[in-house]
């Protein structure tokens, strides 16, 4: 499975040349352990910071993750990150019933944010596969009217079994390579 990921990302890399992709997303949702796939890492890893901002570079494609567990209260660091990123993936934990209002707030906030308004935009709904309620229900309630006039896309994905991250990495690949 390492090989067949690697091998995609070596092919991705080489078309995105030097794209920046912030992926955010509330607490425990799965970003690290997204970027450890892409990477054969480890996704056993657990952060206890209220911040974490980690660049990972493979060859041409730079994903920068930037995780804060209060949006509101980090926003001096906000304003050096955000600045020059090609696209955004945000991430959801579909089974966090009690963040999930939250994190479709703060989701809304950055579609609002000025040097965000024009990138493309990958939604994971991380940990799908045990999610029982209705995928349509839950796109229905992420209110994706704010995403009216960008090029986005919702891809599920299990980040701990490397299910449908690379699907929405395609997409989010060719979309950037279409803007270029």
């Amino acid at each position: 499975m390492g090989n067949s990921v690697t091998n995609l990302m070596d092919s991705l890399s080489r078309k995105a040349s030097n794209h920046k992709i912030l992926m955010l997303g509330m607490p425990a949702v799965g970003k690290t352990t997204i970027l450890y796939q892409l990477n054969s890492e480890d996704p056993n890893t657990e952060f206890l910071s209220d911040v974490q901002l980690k660049n990972i570079v493979y060859k041409n494609l730079t994903f920068t993750i930037f995780d804060i567990f209060y949006f509101n209260s980090q926003r001096r660091i906000w304003q050096t990150v955000r600045k020059n990123q090609n696209a955004l993936i945000y991430v959801f934990d579909v089974n966090d019933d009690v963040r999930f209002y939250e994190a479709k707030e703060i989701f809304h906030s950055l579609l609002k944010e000025t040097e965000l308004k024009e990138i493309p935009v990958l939604i994971f709904l991380n940990k799908i596969d045990g999610y029982l309620g209705n995928v349509d229900e839950l796109i229905q309630r992420i209110d994706l009217e704010a995403l009216k006039g960008r090029k986005w896309m919702i891809q599920p994905t299990n980040a701990l079994k490397n299910k449908g991250i690379m699907e929405g990495l395609e997409w989010l690949i060719k979309t950037l390579q279409n803007l270029d």
